[in-house]
């Protein structure tokens, strides 16, 4: 890539007319030599100065009070130019900054040529983008932090500015400030008009801030959530702390007490008999939790109390940090709680029914599902599958090289409208052929389906709407055991009886702690984004066919977690998980214990040390692309 500008000056030593370009080769320079620095004053060590390189994709002309920093300068010959885009430190945030001020002034845009107009707002969108994967909290620790802030005001008040100004000046972390205005409230929001990371929003007087969250979940930027009291001050160094408590614990809300307001007593998740208090304006969560959740209850003057005692009682992960964060700057505005709600006990854990909920939109998927024999259980896998509600399926019904004829088999189902038939020209296991089929996929969306397992009506509806509206790119759930009463199940480290009905241990996906759980979500549950599954190069290949059977799913979900894929685990149960002698982890063949499955494992730790180490290029782990055509279409 080559990047060129005119310089219409002789200042910097340049001939004025001169084209001059940087070639891909230059990796440093001194900021004195740098051809796009401009100062109409002629001189190299001025503290701010023009970009020219800003000047030109922007499509502007000189202007003498859009200045740059010298320190963004010198941030930026220090960088190849092929890093101006997608890697930078400092550029992307300021051409995003510079677009997004040009297209707000109604002159600007009004003198601008039509395609003019367009490729500003492509680039704009390309510089967004770019800063929020800078931003990206589920990126490894090298990446800065990022989170979404509800701060909702029904007049100005003094205390009102400098509670903005308080989220503004966060360190270590992004924060991308949303501004309800309930009532009065515009000329103190007015005060931080055209900052690039604010966005203002009018609602009802008395909209609550877990309302106005509900109403804008679909908006939000990032992967985490937070609220801010009116009337109080946030450390600066609030967000950083919580976003990266919630990641290192893998939990799914984190708070700080707060003098001067109503504390909810909550079990901490280190100790379950012991109890800690937490201000509700303290509060940082999952946004994947809210919407997990349903979201707010109707019609509760204190919502806030009444998610707060959902989220106790569905018992997730709470973390409360030991020192305050936020300081409240007006005093007596605690209100004395009322009892705790009486929720009725749930199966699953969840009191979603309970809550507004979120519009439904239909989802559509490409499902894979091969199977190995036992035909019987690939009928009611695919019957689970047919029977999904508020969902349009695409199934690929794959024969992995079962001995004997599947013929009629796959001629009976070949015909169903949602279902396309497949041979594999030799047996090369569940992941492989997930990979050699993904070249047939027609939606946006693909998830796993086990030949033995059987998916609940609600399963690929709920976990569409979970990625929709928390904005994430891969959906792990909850299954339910069950098996013969005879079959036993072994999970690596011993073994217990399965009962004979639906009705068995619960299995969930958790967020993963930072010193822990590899194997975080429940691979039988998995819906990913098509684009997330290509950009990660598919499913690993660890050079054996026995061993592909083992360890491919948990090599996967920990490639995508430290590639900075945002993940939305529900504790919803969507498929009943079957166990059985002949499975993959329990079978003589690759089951546990067995040398395959050891092999594997061995494999797995020895990436998953790679994959901690900081960037990588995840497609090189992946076996997409290098995997010969055994999947063929059935005629």
């Amino acid at each position: 890539m080559a990047i060129a500008s005119v310089q219409e000056s002789g200042s910097n030593g340049q001939t004025p007319g001169k084209i001059t370009t940087i070639a891909s080769k230059r990796t440093t320079m001194e900021v004195g030599d740098c051809p796009f620095r401009y100062d109409t004053r002629n001189e190299t060590a001025c503290e701010t100065a023009q970009c020219r390189l800003l000047d030109q994709l922007t499509i502007s002309s000189v202007d003498a009070t859009i200045r740059v920093p010298r320190g963004a300068c010198e941030a930026c010959v220090r960088r190849p130019v092929e890093e101006l885009i997608l890697d930078h430190p400092v550029f992307p945030s300021l051409l995003y900054q510079r677009c997004e001020s040009l297209l707000d002034s109604p002159q600007f845009a009004n003198q601008m040529a039509a395609n003019d107009l367009n490729r500003l707002k492509g680039r704009r969108a390309s510089a967004e983008a770019a800063v929020f994967a800078q931003c990206d909290p589920s990126k490894p620790i090298h990446f800065l932090p990022s989170c979404d802030v509800i701060l909702v005001a029904n007049e100005s008040t003094p205390l009102l500015i400098p509670s903005i100004e308080s989220l503004c000046d966060q360190i270590d972390v992004a924060p991308f400030i949303h501004l309800v205005d309930t009532g009065t409230a515009a000329e103190s929001f007015d005060a931080f008009s055209g900052r690039w990371n604010i966005e203002r929003h009018r609602m009802p007087q008395g909209t609550t801030a877990f309302e106005a969250l509900h109403s804008i979940i679909e908006s939000l930027k990032t992967p985490y959530v937070a609220f801010q009291s009116a009337y109080g001050v946030s450390e600066p160094h609030r967000l950083s702390v919580s976003v990266r408590a919630l990641v290192d614990r893998g939990a799914e809300m984190f708070a700080t007490p707060c003098s001067g307001e109503t504390e909810f007593p909550v079990p901490t998740d280190s100790d379950r008999g012991s109890v800690r208090k937490f201000g509700p304006s303290t509060v940082v969560m999952r946004r994947a939790t809210f919407v997990d959740m349903g979201g707010v209850a109707d019609n509760l003057a204190e919502d806030d109390f009444e998610f707060f005692h959902r989220v106790v009682h569905e018992e997730r992960r709470i973390v409360v940090g030991e020192t305050s964060l936020v300081q409240l700057l007006a005093p007596g505005i605690a209100s004395v709680l009322r009892r705790p709600p009486n929720y009725p006990a749930t199966r699953g854990g969840t009191l979603k029914s309970l809550a507004r909920g979120f519009p439904r939109v239909p989802a559509a998927c490409d499902v894979v599902l091969p199977f190995f024999g036992h035909l019987d259980y690939a009928e009611e896998s695919l019957q689970g599958l047919l029977d999904q509600a508020d969902a349009e399926l695409v199934i690929h019904l794959i024969d992995d090289a079962t001995p004997g004829d599947t013929t009629s088999f796959l001629q009976r189902w070949s015909g169903h409208p949602n279902i396309r038939t497949y041979r594999n020209r030799e047996n090369i296991g569940q992941f492989q052929s997930f990979n050699s089929v993904s070249r047939f996929f027609e939606t946006e969306l693909a998830a796993v389906q086990d030949a033995d397992d059987i998916s609940l009506p609600h399963r690929l509806s709920w976990a569409g709407q979970m990625l929709r509206y928390s904005g994430a790119d891969f959906f792990g759930g909850a299954v339910e055991l069950f098996g013969d009463s005879q079959n036993v199940i072994s999970d690596g480290e011993g073994r217990k009886t399965m009962p004979s009905i639906s009705q068995g241990p619960i299995r969930r996906s958790v967020y993963p702690a930072k010193s822990r759980d590899y194997y975080f979500a429940e691979n039988p549950t998995a819906v990913f984004r098509v684009s997330t599954f290509r950009e990660l190069g598919g499913f690993a290949d660890f050079g054996d066919r026995l061993q592909n059977r083992a360890s491919l799913d948990t090599e996967f979900q920990s490639r995508a977690r430290f590639h900075g894929v945002r993940f939305a685990l529900s504790r919803d149960i969507g498929v009943l998980y079957r166990v059985h002698p002949q499975s993959a982890t329990q079978d003589n063949v690759t089951g546990w214990g067995t040398a395959p499955r050891t092999s594997a494992g061995r494999q797995f730790v020895e990436r998953c040390k790679i994959f901690e180490r900081g960037p990588f290029d995840p497609r090189s782990f992946g076996s997409l692309d290098s995997i010969p055509a055994v999947t063929m279409r059935f005629r």
